[in-house]
């Protein structure tokens, strides 16, 4: 009789959120009074707006005209927690799975991570620190050295629009940064891809089954924002 799972090993840790997934990217400035101590207390802030309470006096609750939000059911938790890196994501959850509570302010850390969890549905936001020019965001001294601001410029959501509108009117307001979409050039993409073909096929992975994961998605601009250039920009989309 094959072993039970709980008796088999240690239950596996959810994949890493940077993996096998997508995200819109934002640019953030500095966040104001941003550090580990605080997370609790700014989830429960947000958990409030979520549920329809108030911000700085104003009642902001949330459009839940999306379709896949308003299917969520309802809202169970917000949580805001050090984002580990990926050697460290196993024993984080490890510690998890014992009862035993993380040191905060210990280890390396790559960000922040926060999650909004409905009855149906968990949804994910990242707030990346540059991880080769700038102090972990896991240390304590991180806001003092900065003059109170803590430099977290990248932010990945995977939310529905109108959570991740929410969610950027939230930091905005509640740390003085400011979010602007990040876009990226054709090279950089096209050099990133072709390195990570190469590093695959080098390492023996399977870059057909990669291939056929790829989604390109091509966009132009509205025509009032070709300026003079109007005729030209038709002419090339309305091609063969």
């Amino acid at each position: 009789m094959p072993p039970s799972p709980s008796l088999s090993g240690p239950p596996q840790p959810p994949p890493y959120p940077l993996y096998n997934t997508t995200y819109t990217l934002h640019r953030l400035s500095p966040l104001h009074a941003f550090t580990l101590s605080s997370l609790p207390s700014h989830a429960t802030a947000l958990s409030e707006i979520l549920a329809g309470s108030t911000l700085r006096g104003v009642r902001i609750g949330l459009d839940t005209s999306d379709v896949s939000l308003s299917r969520a059911g309802a809202l169970r938790s917000v949580s805001m927690r050090p984002l580990r890196s990926p050697d460290g994501w196993a024993a984080v959850h490890a510690l998890e799975d014992t009862g035993i509570e993380e040191d905060g302010e210990g280890g390396e850390g790559w960000g922040v991570i926060i999650e909004i969890t409905y009855e149906k549905a968990t949804y994910t936001a990242l707030l990346l620190r540059d991880i080769h020019n700038s102090p972990a965001t896991t240390t304590t001294t991180t806001t003092e050295r900065e003059g109170g601001f803590t430099h977290l410029p990248l932010l990945l959501t995977r939310l529905p629009p109108p959570l991740r509108t929410t969610l950027l009117d939230f930091l905005a307001t509640r740390f003085d940064t400011r979010a602007s979409p990040m876009h990226l050039p054709s090279d950089f993409l096209k050099n990133a891809l072709g390195g990570y073909m190469d590093a695959l096929g080098e390492g023996g992975g399977d870059v057909r089954g990669a291939v056929r994961e790829v989604v390109i998605s091509l966009a132009f601009p509205p025509e009032r924002a070709l300026g003079g250039a109007g005729g030209a920009g038709r002419a090339a989309v309305g091609g063969s």
